[in-house]
C-alpha cells in the first residue's frame, strides 16, 4: 500500500462535504436490528448476533480493503461528532426497551439470551466503542458523554485504565490490554479484565496523591454504577438487574476481544535506560475492511490512533507499517475464538511483517 499526494487531495475534497459523514450512520443498523428483534420470538431474537458476526464478516470477506486517506484538517467535525452523541439516547432507549420486553421473564431462556447478547453487542458498538472515542477528546462535555456511554455497560473504570494506562504502556509487559504471543483469547479475557480493573484502582490512587482535593474516582464510579442498578431495579425489577449485568458482561467481553486482536503479540523494544521505544505503527493491528471501519468509527485504523490518540476518528489514516489483520474486526474476533487457527494464521503474518520491516 502506497499513499500519495493525489489521494490525499482527492479525499480532502470529499471530506469537506458534511454529507461524507452520513456513511457512519451505518453503525445504527446494529441497534436497529436489536430493536426489531425485541419484538420477535424464538430464533429471531438472535438477529443482532447473526448480523454482527455472520452477515457482516461474510460481506467483509468478499469486499476488498479500502485505503481511503482522510484529511487532517476537515472543517466539518460537527457533522461527524453528532453521530457520536446520537448514540447516547439510542443506547439508553434500546436498553430500556429490552428491559421492558423481558420484564418478569426467565432471562436464561433461549429467546431472552439472544436478545440480551444482542443488547450486549450494541453496548460494545455504540457504548464502549463510542465512549472510547469521546474519552480521548479534550472537551469536558465530550468526556462527560463518554462516561454516559460507559455507564450502561457497567464499565466506567475503562476511562481511567485506557487513557492513563493502556496508551502509556501499550505493547509492553506492563499493559494488561496487550495480548502476549501464544496467549489464548480465553486466558487473555481473565488476565486483561482482572489486571485492568486493579490497574484502574492504582491509577485512581495515584491521581489522588497528586491532587488531594480530587474526589476518589474509583469509589465514585462504583457508587454511580450501583445507583444505576438501583434505578433499573426500581423500574424493571430483578429481571432488569439481571439483563443489565449479563448484557454488560457481553459488552466487556467484546471489548476485551477487540483489545486482544488490536495488539496481539506485539512488543516495544526496551532501551538501555530501562524505558521502552516510542510507539510506532508496527505496534498495532489494522484492518481496512470498509464495513468494520465505519461500523466501529475507524477503530480498526488503530495504529494511527495510538500515534495520535487525540485525533478524531474521521481523521485517522491507514499506516503502511502497521500489522494487517486477515479480515475485518468482526471476522478477526471470531477467528481469535479458535486459538489454534488464530495462532497459525496470525503468526505467519507476524513473520512476514518482521522480514519486510526488519522488526
Amino acid at each position: 500500500m502506497t499513499l500519495n499526494l493525489n489521494q490525499v487531495q482527492r479525499y480532502s475534497m470529499i471530506l469537506q462535504n458534511p454529507l461524507y459523514s452520513l456513511q457512519y450512520l451505518f453503525v445504527f443498523s446494529v441497534p436497529l436490528v436489536c430493536w426489531w428483534s425485541s419484538y420477535q420470538v424464538t430464533w429471531a431474537s438472535w438477529a443482532t448476533f447473526l448480523y454482527a458476526f455472520g452477515l457482516i464478516p461474510l460481506v467483509e470477506w468478499i469486499i476488498p480493503a479500502n485505503y481511503k486517506v482522510h484529511d487532517f484538517k476537515s472543517p466539518d467535525g460537527w457533522a461527524f461528532d453528532t453521530t457520536l452523541f446520537l448514540c447516547i439516547p439510542l443506547l439508553y432507549g434500546l436498553q430500556f426497551r429490552v428491559f421492558e420486553a423481558l420484564k418478569n421473564q426467565d432471562v436464561f431462556s433461549f429467546q431472552a439470551l439472544g436478545l440480551i447478547i444482542g443488547l450486549g453487542i450494541c453496548g460494545g458498538v455504540i457504548g464502549i466503542n463510542v465512549g472510547h472515542e469521546l474519552g480521548h477528546r479534550s472537551s469536558a462535555l465530550y468526556k462527560f458523554a463518554a462516561h454516559l456511554l460507559l455507564l450502561p455497560c457497567s464499565f466506567l473504570h475503562f476511562y481511567l485504565e485506557h487513557n492513563y494506562g493502556h496508551h502509556k504502556q501499550v505493547a509492553t509487559p506492563n499493559d494488561p490490554a496487550t495480548a502476549r504471543k501464544g496467549e489464548s483469547l480465553y486466558r487473555f479475557w481473565l488476565r486483561s479484565s482482572g489486571q485492568g480493573y486493579l490497574h484502574a484502582w492504582h491509577i485512581s490512587s495515584e491521581l489522588q496523591k497528586r491532587n488531594a482535593s480530587l474526589v476518589p474516582i474509583m469509589p465514585l464510579y462504583h457508587l454511580i454504577i450501583l445507583g444505576y442498578y438501583f434505578l433499573v431495579w426500581y423500574a424493571f425489577g430483578w429481571s432488569g438487574v439481571g439483563i443489565l449485568a449479563l448484557s454488560s458482561l457481553v459488552s466487556i467481553v467484546l471489548l476485551e476481544t477487540v483489545n486482544y486482536i488490536e495488539h496481539y503479540g506485539l512488543e516495544r523494544q526496551k532501551l538501555p535506560n530501562g524505558s521502552f521505544e516510542q510507539v510506532r505503527a508496527a505496534h498495532a493491528w489494522d484492518s481496512e475492511k470498509l464495513i468494520g471501519r465505519i461500523a466501529l468509527f475507524e477503530l480498526s485504523r488503530h495504529a494511527d490512533h495510538h500515534q495520535h490518540s487525540s485525533k478524531p476518528y474521521y481523521q485517522l489514516n491507514p499506516q503502511e507499517e502497521s500489522h494487517k489483520l486477515p479480515t475485518g474486526y468482526p471476522g478477526s474476533m471470531m477467528l481469535a475464538a479458535i486459538p489454534g487457527l488464530w495462532f497459525k494464521i496470525i503468526h505467519k503474518i507476524m513473520e512476514k511483517q518482521a522480514k519486510q520491516y526488519h522488526i
